[in-house]
């Protein structure tokens, strides 16, 4: 049977945080404190690895309510971390990182000599810090070392970086800016 305590706990990490006396909280605190954390975990609020530290006497019960409801509220139209399944592995995505700053540094050391082709080599220097922006936060959002929190806000991140279209396709940017590297012919 479906507690009416779990509806209230979801109703209370739903709502906008305020902050509430330690008086009011207090009765709530020994009767919801499961619900919450099970609740909080599964809407990707509360990383597994927090759990044990929430909620763990009334007196802190109003703050850590605040904390999730403030969490709940930021990340509210951010994406699950299951969509961080849609792009590369973790492995390849540091090695492309790398690239992407050896190539940045070979910029930088071409815009010291070349002066004549200065502001077309800021524009590829630009344009290779956008390609590394959204492959660390493709890089954040898959690695399971950072809470759960910040691997969402890393997903949210890359989707703005790319656009909605391209993010729910799994379709990112190369690393590089392609149009920089010579082909033979």
């Amino acid at each position: 049977m479906f507690s009416y305590d779990a509806i209230l706990a979801a109703a209370l990490l739903t709502s906008p945080p305020v902050s509430l006396p330690v008086s009011e909280t207090a009765p709530w605190s020994g009767r919801l404190q499961s619900y919450l954390v099970i609740i909080a975990v599964e809407m990707e609020v509360l990383d597994a690895r927090e759990a044990e530290r929430v909620f763990q006497s009334p007196v802190d019960f109003a703050g850590d309510l605040a904390m999730l409801q403030s969490r709940s509220q930021d990340l509210l139209n951010a994406p699950m971390t299951e969509e961080a399944g849609r792009f590369p592995c973790s492995t390849l995505v540091r090695s492309f990182l790398s690239l992407n700053r050896a190539m940045r540094r070979e910029m930088q050391d071409r815009m010291a000599f070349d002066v004549a082709h200065g502001e077309e080599l800021g524009h590829a220097l630009g344009e290779i810090d956008y390609l590394y922006r959204v492959w660390d936060a493709v890089r954040e959002a898959g690695s399971p070392c950072f809470y759960i929190t910040v691997r969402r806000q890393a997903l949210r991140r890359t989707r703005d970086l790319v656009g909605m279209e391209a993010f729910y396709r799994g379709q990112l940017p190369p690393h590089v800016p392609l149009w920089m590297i010579p082909v033979a012919r």
